[in-house]
């Protein structure tokens, strides 16, 4: 039987969570009803987002999932200015530091051997499964934000009912790559909210740290979607009139790039996405950049001749697009294949040894020595016979 104190709280966790129920929908529902009221950015700011560093995560995630992703989907670009890049402003510097901090303390106890498939400690198991389902649904707001929503985008931001972790969220195995994905990979465009966001001093550093940072987090999902994310907002950046690519950026970028194909690259999915990444990374940024051939020369046992030979196929004109050319991501594919780790199931096993044995040489078959079959034909049989 339940005690006072446990309706009490029943009552206070479906009014909380009704409240972000309710303020979701209002933005598809109200439109510029909403947005335009005075103040209203400011007023999020000291009630929706106050004190999120005092939020559990359990709570944090119907703020971002529930309310937050709706919200940024239904804004009229009329009030990109006024409501939505002062509460990036708000909210980006704190998911970056929150989420870096999360997946810091995640990855420590993985290290320690805490957290693996055999563990038992089910606090560990749901922090690290429902960190997993927080950030991915920050790199669904952000891809949003920067990119605009695809057909999977529309649907979960106009359609979000409940809270409950479908069991996709919280996988921890690498995710696949689509077609349809590696075709937004090359043509995504950064929309009109994005270009203000990453021109804007308060939001850009820490967007873009969020995504170089989720390409090596150990979740093969929030890689892939960082990849899908980060490659349109690096050519942005890369070919604004305005100087938005420093030196900093691009090596930390590059870097990232090459720290998520240790983590990730022994999936197939995750380690297509990104070599293609690196391939645009290196063509964007080479030419102004120099250093980030330096950054090759100290995978371990690179050839200095292969770095040599895709610099000059980078320098060549690139292909028609965003494409990229096959032979290209070959060569870095080989000049990374030191990099990229082993994957559970190959971690352990030992080469089979009998397949490198020398052949075995045939022998002449030994005469027959059977008595009968010497001599079934030999005309015995017919002494015995009798004729009638």
């Amino acid at each position: 039987m339940t005690s006072t104190v446990d309706r009490i709280q029943q009552f206070m966790a479906l009014l909380y969570e009704s409240c972000y129920h309710m303020m979701g929908s209002a933005g598809p529902s109200l439109g510029r009803d909403l947005y335009q009221l005075q103040g209203i950015a400011d007023a999020l700011i000291n009630s929706v987002f106050a004190s999120l560093e005092d939020v559990p995560d359990y709570r944090l995630r119907p703020i971002v999932r529930v309310f937050f992703k709706p919200f940024v989907y239904s804004c009229p670009p009329a009030f990109y200015d006024s409501v939505l890049v002062p509460i990036f402003a708000h909210l980006a510097p704190f998911m970056c530091y929150h989420l870096m901090q999360r997946w810091t303390y995640i990855s420590s106890l993985y290290e320690s051997g805490q957290l693996n498939e055999e563990s038992n400690d089910t606090q560990e198991v749901l922090e690290d499964m429902l960190n997993r389902s927080l950030t991915r649904e920050y790199l669904d707001v952000l891809k949003i934000a920067l990119v605009g929503a695809g057909t999977d985008g529309v649907h979960a931001a106009a359609n979000i009912t409940d809270v409950a972790m479908e069991p996709e969220e919280h996988s921890m195995d690498g995710t696949t790559q689509s077609r349809a994905a590696q075709s937004a990979l090359l043509s995504d465009i950064i929309s009109d909210l994005g270009a203000k966001l990453l021109r804007n001093d308060a939001t850009s550093n820490y967007i873009l740290m969020t995504l170089m940072a989720a390409l090596s987090w150990q979740d093969g999902a929030c890689s892939m979607k960082a990849v899908n994310v980060i490659a349109p907002v690096m050519r942005f950046l890369a070919t604004s009139e305005i100087q938005l690519m420093d030196q900093n950026k691009a090596t930390t970028a590059f870097q990232a790039v090459l720290q998520g194909l240790q983590v990730h690259g022994m999936h197939d999915a995750n380690q297509a996405g990104l070599i293609t990444l690196g391939v645009q990374f290196y063509e964007l940024l080479r030419p102004k950049f120099p250093i980030l051939s330096e950054l090759l020369r100290n995978i371990p046992n690179v050839n200095a001749a292969d770095i040599q030979k895709f610099d000059e196929k980078v320098s060549v004109a690139p292909l028609k697009g965003n494409k990229v050319d096959k032979a290209k991501k070959d060569l870095f594919k080989k000049m990374t294949a030191r990099l990229v780790g082993r994957s559970v199931n190959q971690m352990f096993s030992r080469q089979i040894e009998i397949l490198n044995l020398p052949p075995m040489q045939t022998r002449a078959p030994k005469p027959n020595t059977d008595i009968v079959d010497i001599t079934q034909n030999s005309g015995i049989t017919q002494l015995f016979r009798t004729e009638k």
